[in-house]
């Protein structure tokens, strides 16, 4: 029997601004949501199942309710298989991302204002799940860019084998401050061929401070072809 009421029962949520539905009914729609990729999957905020948390809240998985942002709301951003910033167009496209699902492959050769406009628009990602690649940027001179990326995870590999991989370029002295950046790196190795400017002492901070000291073999780092030009 329907009846009307002012507001749904404990137990209840009100759906669609007309009927009250239980959460087992919102989980279904978000789970069928999910499993088809969509996005504006179903939450709970304030009694009502709607599309998606508002703006300054995240879901909680467990309970599908949505609770306040500790400081800027993470943002997952999925690539599928990889995403390659070549232009300034490219990297705003990962604006606001937090968490990339995904592996990224930068080949910047020249722009106007490049590390400001690359900071502005990739400064907030603290995770990649793949690899990361700097290839034939020559526009770079330093990654500090990256300021809060954290953590490559490396669960897809560069040549089944790398999670950071720097090759050929000709500008590139600086990888990070590491007296002010901590970078992790779960799985794989480094890779760092023909970057002139770059300092082999700089590539040896990064396997000391990302935990990869080790992992590397003989030709992985080339001792000829990186630092052979640095003043």
């Amino acid at each position: 029997i329907c009846r009307c009421v002012d507001t749904c029962p404990p137990g209840y949520y009100r759906f669609e601004g007309w009927r009250c539905v239980t959460f087992g009914f919102c989980q279904e729609l978000h789970n069928k949501c999910k499993n088809a990729r969509e996005s504006g999957c179903h939450v709970i905020h304030n009694n009502e199942c709607v599309h998606e948390c508002p703006s300054g809240y995240i879901m909680n998985s467990s309970n599908l309710h949505c609770t306040p942002c500790a400081g800027p709301c993470p943002k997952v951003c999925d690539y599928g298989k990889e995403k390659t910033i070549d232009s300034v167009t490219s990297a705003q496209e990962l604006r606001g991302c937090t968490v990339v699902n995904g592996s990224l492959v930068i080949n910047i050769r020249g722009g106007n204002n490049i590390a400001a406009e690359l900071e502005a628009n990739l400064g907030l990602i603290e995770e990649i799940s793949g690899y990361l690649k700097i290839r034939r940027s020559y526009a770079l001179v330093s990654l500090s860019f990256f300021r809060k990326l954290h953590l490559i995870r490396g669960e897809t590999l560069e040549a089944g084998n790398y999670s950071f991989y720097a090759l050929d370029n000709q500008n590139l002295r600086q990888l990070w401050d590491w007296s002010k950046h901590n970078l992790t790196i779960a799985r794989g190795k480094l890779f760092f061929h023909y970057n002139p400017k770059l300092c082999l002492s700089e590539i040896h901070k990064m396997e000391e401070i990302s935990g990869t000291k080790g992992r590397q073999e003989r030709n992985d780092i080339a001792l000829k072809t990186n630092g052979d030009q640095a003043s």
